[in-house]
């Protein structure tokens, strides 16, 4: 098919997707080489159609309100060799989350699924993790931006138990709360795998800080860890620093906004110490501002730190001794 239409191309329009639709009835014998194009079209027949004669394995990016999801997912539930799905941003809501739950369910083979900035609500996320549950495939769930609370986290929770290859879990900007983070965090202790971990932006406070430092005790293989704008005090979020310690390959650590104070800050810097492989660090905008003496303990750090590429302490009071 690379003949056609060179996989690293995209396909927009609507003159140009009904000869692409053209040529797939034509060349169908070649159909999977068409598993890497990315696809942007705007009819909702071609959209059903599409994924009714390609049976992808890698998605078909759809990027904007350009379709019904009810048409996508009329068309996914025969793409039983679905790997990859990126939605975000599409308008998909609760109830586009029911539907295209029901085309997954097919979908066995599922490693990548991106449905960000989508409004899905604890009704949607309850549906999805019926799909997700058990899944030995999933390595990538982006569900960040949406409007899940304690209880979809709950649902999230319960299906995550047994998908023991999630590498990423993106949950920033959500209503999540400690209860619903608390059980996030008890079944990640059985993501062996997992490397990326996000809940910024929402409310797990010190409840689930404290059960975070227990699960970064056990996941010494994360790299990425972002905890920002969480309401977590400062003894909690030293405490989750120092248990940083054991975590040798962590490179991007963003605790900004929240109540971090010099003192924590100091204890933060002697685990970050062995943490040689630390890139990004973000301590910008603490509710109660960092002094000259928490700038004194980070440059202490970094000497010990010399991946570090990028240090923000922006929206506090370091002045000019710090």
């Amino acid at each position: 098919l690379g003949r056609i239409w060179p996989a690293e191309r995209g396909v927009m329009g609507l003159r140009v997707c009904k000869y692409f639709r053209t040529e797939l009835i034509e060349h169908f014998s070649s159909i999977l080489l068409a598993k890497k194009c990315h696809v942007e079209i705007g009819e909702d027949d071609l959209v059903r159609d599409f994924c009714r004669l390609s049976n992808l394995a890698v998605l078909l990016r759809w990027e904007g309100d350009f379709f019904e999801v009810s048409s996508l997912a009329q068309g996914m539930s025969e793409c039983k060799a679905l790997a990859h799905l990126e939605l975000s941003n599409t308008g998909v809501g609760d109830e586009g989350a029911h539907e295209l739950a029901g085309a997954l369910k097919h979908a066995r083979n599922l490693a990548y699924l991106d449905l960000s900035c989508n409004d899905i609500g604890d009704a949607g996320m309850s549906e999805l993790a019926l799909v997700i549950e058990g899944s030995a495939s999933l390595t990538h769930l982006d569900m960040s931006c949406n409007a899940i609370s304690d209880e979809g986290a709950s649902c999230l929770a319960a299906a995550l138990q047994e998908c023991t290859a999630l590498r990423l879990l993106e949950l920033s900007c959500n209503s999540i709360e400690a209860k619903g983070g608390g059980q996030l965090i008890q079944t990640l202790q059985d993501c062996t795998a997992l490397t990326h971990l996000d809940l910024s932006c929402n409310s797990i406070g010190d409840e689930g800080a404290r059960r975070l430092t227990e699960l970064l005790r056990q996941r010494t293989g994360l790299t990425h860890l972002g905890l920002s704008c969480n309401g977590i005090s400062n003894d909690e979020a030293a405490a989750l620093g120092e248990s940083l310690d054991v975590c040798s390959a962590l490179s991007h650590l963003d605790l900004s906004c929240n109540s971090l104070e010099d003192d924590g800050v100091r204890r933060l810097a002697v685990a970050l110490g062995d943490c040689t492989a630390i890139t990004h660090l973000d301590l910008s905008g603490m509710q109660r501002g960092l002094g000259p003496s928490a700038a004194g303990s980070v440059a202490s750090m970094l000497g010990a730190c010399t991946s570090l590429r990028h240090l923000d302490l922006s929206g506090n009071r370091i002045g000019d001794d710090g």
